[in-house]
């Protein structure tokens, strides 16, 4: 399949444009995969992927959730996301056959499903339009990549409020008051990791949206009293 069709194919089939990859694909794709692979119970904090290391495994997270982190020659950490139930992760390693580019560590308790490359390539010959929609989610993130590289250049409460809304609308619950609750044990390293900071930038501009009662920080997440006003920053 030529990549214009997979592209082609990948927007017909996901309309939604969800991020997701169990979203992406059809029923009967989906009872296969249930067939497949090995179920893996990971406990907090453990590494499922390591970056640098071969190809070969492809995962699909049916609970928990896992931040995905990249590391420079230089020792400098960039967290890249949060996945959460419905994401795949090395997808991209399993098209390219290249070693892997970052790091999947578990936040919290998490129940992965692990399909070896040779599985995962029975998968694909089974249904072909699974590789249009690995091509097109592959694309999706690429363009998200972009759109925070354009952002990288912002002053830190921009880039801030934008990953805490990005946050919020991937993993967050809204209450009945409007406040939004993003229950991620991430750290303020994480946060500082993911827009490119310093953590000590991260706290300082916490401490004064705190102040202004735009947001609540606890030990185990963060809580976006004043949504409206994130957005509202430039």
């Amino acid at each position: 399949m030529s990549l214009d069709l997979a592209l082609g194919a990948a927007v017909a089939l996901a309309p939604n444009g969800s991020m997701k990859f169990v979203d992406r694909i059809d029923h009967r794709t989906r009872a296969d995969i249930a067939e497949l692979g090995v179920l893996r119970t990971v406990a907090p904090q453990q590494v499922v992927f390591l970056q640098g290391e071969a190809h070969g495994r492809v995962a699909i997270i049916e609970s928990g959730l896992l931040k995905v982190t990249a590391a420079s020659d230089a020792g400098r950490t960039a967290l890249l996301g949060v996945r959460g139930p419905g994401d795949a992760m090395g997808l991209a390693g399993a098209v390219s056959g290249r070693p892997r580019v970052s790091t999947v560590t578990s936040i919290g308790p998490s129940r992965l499903r692990v399909l070896t490359a040779r599985e995962f390539d029975e998968l694909v010959r089974r249904h072909p339009a699974v590789l249009a929609e690995v091509i097109g989610l592959l694309a999706d993130r690429l363009h998200e990549a972009v759109e925070w590289r354009l952002f990288a250049g912002e002053a830190v409460p921009v880039r801030l409020a934008r990953a805490l809304l990005h946050l919020a609308a991937s993993h967050g619950r809204t209450r009945q008051d409007g406040a939004v609750v993003i229950d991620l044990a991430l750290t303020q390293d994480d946060l500082a990791a993911f827009i490119a900071t310093s953590r000590d930038s991260v706290a300082k501009t916490l401490m004064a949206w705190r102040s202004k009662g735009m947001v609540e920080t606890r030990r185990r997440g963060i809580v976006l009293l004043e949504p409206a006003a994130l957005r509202e920053i430039r």
